[in-house]
Order: structure tokens, then C-alpha cells, then sequence
């Protein structure tokens, strides 16, 4: 194979995994868990972040100093 057909399919090849991956990742986080009634993991990442109790809601965020 010459060298731009190469780069071409690997290219092509790329983008379609790239594609995958980032569909895969979507389904995944907004899928129901059963174990969590019926929550998506979106949705407990969500919670987590605005809980109270969550260390890093009362501080502002991450400590950059």
C-alpha cells in the first residue's frame, strides 16, 4: 500500500473508533442501574456533586494555591 493510502485508512479507521467510543460512553452514563433504583450514572455523579455533604460543594472546588 502506498504511504497517503495508509494514512487514509488510518484516518478513516480513527474516526470510526473515535465515534465508538464516544457512543459507547453516552449509552453507558445515561443507562439505568438496577442496583441504584434506577438511576443513571449521570444522574448519581450529579447527586454526588450537589450533596452538602460532598467536601468539595462547601469549598468552591479544588484548591489551586
Amino acid at each position: 500500500m502506498s504511504g497517503y493510502f495508509q494514512s487514509l485508512v488510518l484516518h478513516v479507521k480513527r474516526n470510526q473508533i473515535r465515534v465508538a467510543i464516544n457512543r459507547f460512553a453516552n449509552m453507558f452514563n445515561n443507562h439505568r442501574l438496577s442496583t441504584e433504583h434506577g438511576w443513571t450514572p449521570n444522574q448519581i455523579w450529579l447527586n454526588g456533586i450537589l450533596n452538602e455533604s460532598n467536601p468539595l460543594s462547601s469549598s468552591g472546588g479544588v484548591d489551586e494555591s
